[in-house]
């Protein structure tokens, strides 16, 4: 299940992200979401090349790139923020159970912490 402020069964992660519990409190499911606005791929960047794991550095870094050629705010310049979905993941034995489908769901009606 997918959780919301009133729901025990999941928990919402930095205000944007999402992860999904199964009823034993396991983690069975996670979206990975952020928030950005115009101009702050320089900073992705920038923090991508400081970061001292260099696993999760070639990740941000990759992000990164994925958004610097999806140029959303030049192809769209009246958007001034977007929410972009980063990863999702599902435990292998809740797959097809519709965990990730919940996941992208209510990632659409999370509101900006701003």
């Amino acid at each position: 299940m997918v959780h919301n402020d009133d729901d025990d069964d999941c928990v919402t992660l930095a205000g944007l992200s999402l992860i999904a519990v199964g009823p034993n409190g396991d983690v069975v499911g996670a979206c990975i979401n952020g928030c950005h606005e115009p101009g702050d791929l320089q900073q992705m960047e920038a923090d991508a090349d400081v970061c001292p794991n260099p696993k999760f550095r070639k990740i941000l870094k990759f992000l990164a790139f994925v958004d610097r050629r999806a140029d959303v705010f030049g192809k769209f310049p009246e958007i001034s923020k977007l929410l972009e979905i980063n990863m999702v993941a599902v435990a292998d034995n809740w797959r097809g159970k519709g965990i990730a489908t919940a996941l992208l769901d209510r990632t659409r009606s999370v509101q900006h912490p701003s």
